[in-house]
């Protein structure tokens, strides 16, 4: 297969239909389109701009989802350099950490939670804003009003980096992997003859495009196959935009999915009138239909689901409304591509099979290994952590998994996080948040148990402010244990479920910013909670 850059597939696009559009961005109940044109154009004379940097430097994009992100990130390519992109609910460390650790030249910097408190954190470098505001920067319009277009985008070679994206560090201080333009490559065509990708596709751009998931589901996709893509403005307004958009293809962690089953539910009276009414024979039909519709795939035709393990059930609820969600496994090391269930062709509770030119192994002590041919060149000035993690080709995962007689892969945890018990039993957690997770009604679930007898769980409730909400909320989490317990070994069961007030989130440090628990802080923080002594198997922090 010969080598196409992402800047050259996007050019073949938009010299083949110019107007059509490529971006789409709400503001309020408009739409700002962007035509293929357009973007190549803005694209272009930005990269002018960025030709004054030595070749292959490190340019951040640090901004929530929006069409400037595409245009910038194409426009970093088309100059020969690099980019770096910062997730816009980073802390303050992490992103310090990132600039300086890349060292990177310039930041774009663009919608974002909190700018102004993270004022100075940019001081060493070149800033320009996405948008004309009050930050005091340049901003990219007025870029584009005194820049011409570049004359001829940079050729890379194979081996060359395209970017480098730090991990989120659930256990240490992010890693920069860098990824080559074979690679992105390899594995953009991999999935597109997998999935099917088409121009007439449209999609949702929402999660992180820091994360290897939507840059490459999303904004990969969409210059590879000259497919649509709408972004959504707001976390108040996601239903809405997902609904007007009606997209082909979507990707989303099981979060998202769990929250959407949630919402069709509480709309509906419950979980028990919901099944009540979608199994009726001739009403039932029409609602599901409209269901989809509603929720925003009435069109949709793949749908998938990764980042962390989904809930059986969660599928399941979705098949009874037509709907497909396929499981899918990828590491941002790998460029994204090991597994995935592929539509007509999935074993719920797995992530699938490998790709085409994959390979997956097990080692002795269970741990996932991939190899393909879009491993990442290494970490960035990490050449030590880089031979510790690809041994004579194969990527270390880091988690643990079972692959079946007709080679579905099930992911069980992670080798890191497997804990163990006072009585010297091990524990693997994720397992069990897995069965939790569509049961309780909590917003995150945690499960610990390091040096205790058995395993227990940590729920964050937000909204409990009544007596019987209260109460309400423990028989749902007395049930919960209940019913987990039965499907668990004896050393594994759940003894107590301890409920607390405060959200998890980057911000204070008890997640990563791709919203995965970082369990060594949790543990930490709540440990004084966990050493009680309760009788009670519901144990609310504040009693």
């Amino acid at each position: 297969m010969a080598l196409k850059t992402p800047i050259q597939r996007f050019n073949e696009w938009q010299k083949k239909d110019p107007e059509k559009v490529f971006l789409r961005q709400p503001i309020g109940n408009e739409w700002r389109l962007w035509s293929r044109a357009e973007a190549w154009q803005q694209a272009a004379s930005i990269a002018h701009y960025l030709k004054k940097f030595p070749a292959h430097s490190k340019i951040g994009i640090y901004s929530l989802n929006c069409a400037e992100w595409f245009i910038l990130d194409m426009a970093i390519m088309m100059a020969g350099h690099i980019s770096v992109p910062i997730y816009p609910t980073a802390g303050r460390s992490t992103i310090e950490k990132v600039v300086k650790h890349s060292e990177m030249k310039l930041v774009f910097a663009g919608k974002l939670y909190d700018w102004e408190g993270l004022q100075g954190l940019f001081d060493n470098l070149e800033v320009i804003s996405f948008f004309k505001d009050k930050s005091g920067f340049e901003s990219i319009t007025d870029l584009l009003e005194r820049t011409s277009s570049i004359k001829e985008p940079v050729d890379p070679l194979p081996d060359d980096i395209a970017t480098i994206i730090y991990t989120s560090g659930t256990t240490g201080d992010p890693k920069g992997v860098m990824l080559s333009y074979e690679a992105i490559s390899n594995a953009i065509d991999t999935v597109g003859k997998s999935v099917g990708f088409t121009e007439d596709d449209r999609l949702f751009s929402y999660l992180p495009l820091a994360h290897i998931a939507e840059r490459f589901a999303v904004e990969l996709a969409s210059i590879y196959f000259g497919a649509c893509v709408s972004f959504v403005e707001s976390l108040d307004s996601f239903a809405n935009n997902l609904r007007s958009v009606q997209p082909t293809m979507m990707f989303g962690v099981p979060r998202i999915w769990v929250k959407l089953k949630s919402g069709v539910e509480s709309k509906l009276g419950g979980q028990a009138m919901t099944q009540r009414l979608i199994s009726l024979p001739i009403v039932g039909g029409w609602l599901k239909r409209k269901l989809a519709k509603l929720m925003g795939f009435g069109h949709a035709r793949v749908l998938l689901s990764g980042g962390a393990s989904i809930a059986p059930d969660v599928i399941k609820w979705y098949e009874q409304l037509g709907i497909e969600l396929n499981e899918v496994y990828g590491m941002t090391e790998t460029c994204g591509l090991s597994h995935m269930n592929l539509k007509g062709q999935r074993k719920v509770g797995t992530v699938g099979r490998c790709f085409p030119g994959s390979e997956c192994k097990l080692s002795e002590s269970g741990e996932v290994l991939l190899r393909n041919n879009s491993l990442m060149l290494g970490y960035y000035k990490e050449p030590a952590l880089t031979d510790k993690v690809i041994q004579d080709g194969w990527y270390h995962t880091g988690d643990l998994g079972h692959i079946d007689d007709e080679g579905f892969l099930k992911i069980s945890g992670r080798v890191k996080e497997t804990f163990k018990t006072s009585k010297g039993k091990f524990v693997s957690p994720v397992t069990i948040e897995n069965i939790l997770s569509n049961l309780l009604p909590v917003e995150h679930v945690c499960v610990l148990g390091q040096g205790l007898p058995q395993p227990v769980a940590l729920g964050v409730v937000l909204e409990a402010s009544t007596p019987d909400e209260r109460k309400s909320i423990e028989q749902q989490c007395e049930a919960a244990i209940a019913q987990t317990n039965q499907q668990l070994e004896a050393h594994e069961r759940l003894t107590h479920i301890y409920l607390v007030g405060e959200d998890w989130s980057p911000e204070n440090g008890m997640m990563t910013p791709t919203l995965k628990l970082r369990r060594q802080s949790i543990a930490e923080k709540y440990q004084p909670l966990l050493s009680k002594d309760n009788s009670k198997p519901v144990c609310w922090e504040v009693a």
